[in-house]
């Protein structure tokens, strides 16, 4: 599996995203629908740790959309209520997720 490599960067509308890239594919893609500003270091860090195996398929994959969204299996039965908890948890550490 190539590496994903994962950078916070400052947007000029005031919004930090987290960018991803790969050696192959070395423009950064933006992990739509998340924003990180005013969130400290360690947060982000926790979040990224936390989500790394589906941080490195939504680069690797080339996927699409609001990350929330591939949060959890959409084939679990708990699907929308559990989405709906990840992203009241973080919302409580900062991380703003549509």
């Amino acid at each position: 599996m190539a590496k994903v490599f994962k950078e916070f960067a400052n947007q000029p509308d005031g919004t930090v995203l987290l960018m991803l890239h790969t050696k192959d594919k070395s423009t950064p893609k933006p992990v739509e629908g998340i924003n990180f500003a005013g969130v400290p270091e360690e947060t982000r860090t926790s979040f990224v740790q936390y989500y790394g195996r589906q941080l490195d398929n939504y680069a690797l994959e080339n996927r699409t959309g609001n990350f929330s969204t591939h949060l959890v299996s959409k084939h679990d039965a708990r699907y929308g209520q559990t989405t709906k908890e990840e992203v009241e948890y973080w919302a409580e550490k900062g991380i703003v997720m549509r």
